[in-house]
């Protein structure tokens, strides 16, 4: 199975700024989703603090879309090994 992190816009953006997103998560031996409101540029500046990334082992990254009282979704990103790979949660 391939790993997958999805983030979508599922409700149409009206001109306020704000949008719900769905997040998804996919691996061999886990599958979770879950929706928060965030701002449009939300997934860009993910894509952007993502690049790069990592740079070396044991670097990490945090991200959170929403806020406590319309939802919310915090992801963090670690490198685990000298190999690439990353653990996500």
């Amino acid at each position: 199975m391939k790993n997958v992190l999805s983030v979508r816009s599922t409700l149409g953006h009206d001109g306020d700024g704000v949008v719900r997103y769905t997040i998804r998560a996919v691996s061999d031996d886990f599958a979770g989703s879950t929706m928060a409101w965030g701002n449009v540029e939300q997934p860009s500046q993910l894509a952007i603090l993502l690049s790069g990334f990592p740079k070396a082992v044991g670097d990490s990254v945090g991200y959170s879309f929403g806020t406590p009282t319309t939802g919310s979704c915090e992801l963090n990103f670690c490198s685990i090994d000298g190999s690439g790979h990353i653990g996500m949660w």
